[in-house]
């Protein structure tokens, strides 16, 4: 019984899923932390050969594994593959990790530290799968995976392959110019809602943008704020670095 709709795609019934802060999502939010914590600790002491294994373990094999039983799984139940496709911010940032484990472009770096690193934590505090029961496929392969990513940029930042740097918010700029219409267009094409750009996420902080300033409105101030943590991400990094520095 415990396991009878664990692979059920989607339920339609209310009642089946579970609350923002509830008990089941500060569990996940504890596991998740916990894992992150134990295995920066681990790298933070490694030596460089086992931090290079280690950059492979998260940043490519486990995060590509995820991608595979994901759209295994997306085809298993028929699922409408417009809907599921990686556009959605958290899902790019995997593709982008799975890039620069391979090639490290300094770019990527900038582009995970500044916009995908937030945008993975703000995924895990504002759930939009929590409509689906939590202990589920659904549910269990999304913390998984949204807990890599930022284990994996964190990794990275440690042994200061990626090293923010307010001189190359530019090329994040320039990454958003060429993603936000695109992904924009795709959305209005397919009545799709990938990156948020339609409207917010349910229970998330921009909700209260959505309804200040509605559809097509609120794509306005959401780019504005996205700017704004971008710029806030940098400066707090070499705040840290400028610290580190002095400290040492």
């Amino acid at each position: 019984m415990f396991f009878r709709n664990f692979f059920t795609y989607y339920y339609g019934n209310e009642g089946v899923g579970f609350k923002h802060f509830g008990p089941e999502h500060l569990c996940y939010i504890a596991l998740g932390i916990a894992a992150v914590v134990f295995v920066c600790i681990k790298y933070s002491r490694a030596d460089s050969e086992t931090r290079r294994r280690m950059d492979k373990a998260v940043g490519f094999k486990f995060i590509l594994f995820i991608y595979i039983v994901r759209y295994l799984y997306y085809f298993s139940v028929d699922v409408d593959i417009v809907t599921v496709l990686p556009l959605h911010l958290c899902s790019i940032a995997g593709i982008l990790c799975l890039i620069y484990s391979n090639k490290p472009f300094v770019w990527i770096g900038q582009v995970l530290y500044a916009l995908c690193l937030p945008g993975t934590l703000g995924a895990i505090l504002f759930s939009d799968w929590t409509y689906f029961p939590a202990f589920s496929f659904v549910s269990l392969q999304a913390y998984a995976y949204h807990f890599a990513v930022p284990m994996y940029i964190i990794m990275q930042l440690i042994s200061r392959r990626i090293i923010p740097d307010i001189r190359k918010v530019w090329t994040v700029a320039v990454f958003m110019a060429v993603i936000v219409p695109s992904i924009h267009y795709f959305n209005y094409r397919n009545g799709t809602n990938y990156m948020f750009l339609n409207y917010p996420s349910p229970g998330s902080p921009l909700v209260l943008l959505g309804e200040k300033f509605g559809n097509p409105g609120y794509i306005i101030p959401y780019l504005f704020f996205v700017w704004g943590v971008i710029i806030s991400m940098n400066l707090i990094g070499q705040l840290v670095i400028r610290a580190k520095d002095k400290k040492y």
